[in-house]
């Protein structure tokens, strides 16, 4: 079952999404429920079950789809994004870990349908690995871990604020996410890739604010590791 939000405090407009994702999931034979929603507080306040996709308004009455995109990094509920807006300008703000697109009103058959598979394609592929923590399983999601960091025989992984620690050690950790998009940039740190906001030559910035060292040893592979994952999800997307 695909849910699938949409948020705007303009019936005309909603009323358009929804016909239009209707149209095109009812073609696929695809399973799915809408949810609308008028306002921010709406959308904080629900409590149903995770939307694969929310048709997120920018210029919303009271608090705006940007400030709310910022509260919902710190959700569940909603597991990727897409901004819908008349400015365009408004996309340069637009940008999160849960963003995944952005598109102008009036919104077409072909933009809905663009990023409703994409949505689709990528919730499939986003890997659950199984850690253990005080010996006994324990799964996530790869896009909700930050990153790994070493800590003698054992390591902590980093889901958001949260701090938890694993039996596992960062090599152990590096063999379990292996072929996805984690990349080892210290001997002390493995870092997912999808947190990433920025690469110097000396740190990695996360999505969070943090920022973490680069090892030497590490610079040039971090580098090209990195620039081609941004390749490869550009590509993805366009």
């Amino acid at each position: 079952m695909m849910w699938i939000g949409i948020c705007d405090d303009e019936p005309i407009f909603r009323e358009q999404l929804v016909k239009i994702c209707k149209q095109y999931l009812e073609g696929k034979e695809i399973s799915y429920g809408l949810v609308e929603f008028e306002s921010a507080e709406e959308v904080l306040a629900y409590q149903g079950e995770t939307l694969i996709l929310l048709f997120l308004d920018v210029e919303l009455g009271g608090r705006t789809g940007i400030e709310l995109k910022d509260e919902l990094e710190k959700s569940d509920r909603v597991w990727r994004i897409v901004f819908v807006t008349s400015h365009e300008e408004a996309v340069w703000d637009s940008f999160g870990l849960k963003t995944l697109g952005f598109v102008t009103k009036p919104v077409s058959f072909k933009t809905v349908e663009k990023w409703i598979s994409l949505a689709v394609r990528e919730n499939k592929e986003n890997r659950v690995f199984e850690f253990t923590i005080e010996k006994r399983s324990a799964f996530f999601r790869q896009d909700e871990i930050s990153y790994f960091e070493s800590n003698g025989n054992y390591a902590y992984l980093y889901r958001e604020d949260e701090k938890i620690f694993v039996d596992e050690g960062l090599k152990k950790c590096e063999q379990i996410v292996e072929g996805s998009s984690f990349v080892r940039i210290h001997k002390s740190y493995l870092v997912n890739m999808q947190a990433i906001k920025d690469v110097s030559f000396f740190q990695v910035i996360l999505k969070s604010g943090r920022e973490l060292p680069i090892g030497r040893s590490y610079r040039e592979e971090v580098k090209k590791r990195y620039y081609a994952y941004l390749k490869e999800v550009a590509m993805g997307r366009l």
